[in-house]
């Protein structure tokens, strides 16, 4: 429910950006939030991952010092991130790089950023603890005050600026909610926070970081290609024939987080095999109902298109079939991640998601270079193929040692 409310929300306003603001505008909105998405998957990735491996070999009392010291942690990482962009903002500003529109948008993006990062670390942390319901009631909020400022957004002259404005208003007003859940919930007050997170954080959190931005580099990287080699409206085009598929997207990797504590449970109480199969199981509907909706939006796309996003590309058709392996792969991607990441192998992950990365970013700057816009999805398919064979090839090695050390 939490999940869905999010993604409906960030669907509407897609949906309402390419309906109401020119395509640079609506382009400039899609690179703003590609960083935001980036460094928000960077930031759970470093701190989710090692923070649910101590929560299930902890006392109660533990669990509380342990949240508190993520917290405390969280908010000295989030002082350095402000202080490190307010001065290179003002440094670019300074010097004169970026014209005055511009450097709007980076303005109100570095707001964006912030607020985002604070609201999702305590999102993060409330569905860690398995309260969805406060989690849900938030993002209600967020999600009604974010559609109503971009709303009057769109009625200006910089739609994408006061977008990320508006974003940077509702994340840091939902945060505030889900914080004073948390205390709540928890019983955090008072509480002594564990000292030296970072430290026995980092060894996991830094290979669970680097696999997660390695995997953003082609998974969303081609936005920033596509700018280099044509230009911003390119970025429009890629991004709105890629909305008409989100819904995928969204269902899949907001399911993907939530499992995750549930995955390493399941490791800890049965075999490798019995994860693995279970994952395979929970992918494969969400692949059903993927090609379902496949199938409703093929067949009525010049209707969505026409009337819902009231807009046209060229190539509309060809991009449309180039993102739909894209997503049906991303769909059991996001699934098989959990198995090895359960298993602690964030190392080998990153590795394989490095490998895969290196190649699709090259045949992403290959194929825009050679067939334009409709090349964009090419590299990102390459990179989600090789990322999945690599997860289930650790998944299998997993579940072989864990046979060898049953029977040794």
């Amino acid at each position: 429910m939490a999940q869905a409310t999010v993604s409906l929300g960030s669907l509407a306003v897609s949906v309402l950006l390419i309906r109401e603001a020119p395509s640079a505008e609506y382009g400039y909105y899609v690179l703003a939030i590609t960083t935001i998405l980036v460094l928000s998957t960077v930031q759970n990735a470093f701190l989710q991952a090692p923070l649910v491996l101590a929560l299930t070999r902890s006392t109660v009392d533990e669990q509380r010092a342990l949240l508190a010291g993520t917290i405390r942690l969280h908010r000295h990482m989030l002082a350095v991130a402000a202080t490190v962009a307010v001065v290179l903002a003002g440094v670019v500003l300074v010097l004169g790089e970026l014209p005055r529109h511009e450097g709007l948008i980076v303005s109100a993006g570095i707001a964006a950023v912030l607020a985002t990062l604070f609201r999702e670390f305590f999102r993060m942390l409330l569905m860690v603890r398995h309260h969805a319901a406060p989690v849900v009631l938030a993002d209600i909020v967020f999600s009604a005050l974010l559609l109503l400022g971009v709303a009057l957004a769109t009625r200006t002259s910089t739609p994408a600026a006061l977008s990320l404005g508006a974003l940077a208003s509702a994340g840091a007003i939902a945060g505030v909610l889900l914080v004073r859940t948390l205390f709540k919930h928890e019983q955090l007050a008072g509480v002594i926070p564990r000292k030296n997170l970072l430290s026995e954080f980092a060894p996991t959190g830094s290979w669970s970081a680097i696999g997660s931005t390695t995997h953003w580099s082609f998974s969303q990287g081609y936005n920033y290609i596509a700018v280099a080699l044509i230009d911003v409206t390119a970025v429009a085009a890629l991004a709105a024939t890629r909305v008409a598929l989100t819904p995928i997207n969204l269902l899949s990797s907001g399911i993907a987080p939530l499992l995750f504590p549930a995955a390493s449970r399941w490791l800890r109480d049965s075999s490798g095999t019995a994860v693995l199969r279970r994952l395979l199981g929970i992918a494969s509907g969400i692949a059903l109902l993927a090609v379902i909706y496949i199938l409703v939006l093929w067949f009525s796309r010049d209707w969505i298109f026409g009337h819902v996003l009231d807009t046209s590309f060229e190539q509309r058709d060809l991009l449309i079939l180039a993102w739909v392996p894209v997503f049906l792969v991303m769909v059991f991607r996001d699934q098989m991640v959990l198995l090895p990441g359960a298993a602690g192998q964030f190392r080998q992950m990153a590795l394989v998601t490095f490998f895969g990365a290196a190649v699709a970013l090259g045949v992403t700057y290959f194929s825009i270079s050679e067939y334009g816009v409709v090349g964009g999805p090419m590299g990102v398919l390459c990179g989600e193929v090789l990322n999945l064979a690599g997860m289930i090839w650790l998944s299998w090695s997993k579940i072989r040692s864990g046979r060898r050390s049953q029977y040794s």
